[in-house]
């Protein structure tokens, strides 16, 4: 992560947030999305999506990949 070139991995997200790396892919908040993209390059897939608030955070424990919501504070 220190030095070298950076290299964009999508440019179509709406708000990006997170990141987490999982496995051969980074998983990135996209809008009320979760997304996934290939760290080598390639498409973003959304593999979540959720209308109550947009994604604030992603993360992984190895095993699975977990995000929280921010909204709007009422119901």
């Amino acid at each position: 992560l220190l030095g070298g070139t950076e290299t964009p991995l999508s440019s179509t997200l709406s708000s990006p947030s997170g990141p987490a790396i999982f496995g051969s892919f980074i998983y990135v908040g996209s809008g009320a999305s979760v997304v996934k993209i290939p760290i080598a390059g390639g498409a973003a897939t959304t593999v979540a999506s959720d209308a109550t608030g947009s994604v604030s955070s992603v993360a992984s424990d190895g095993v699975h990949a977990y995000w929280t919501n921010s909204g709007s504070g009422s119901e």
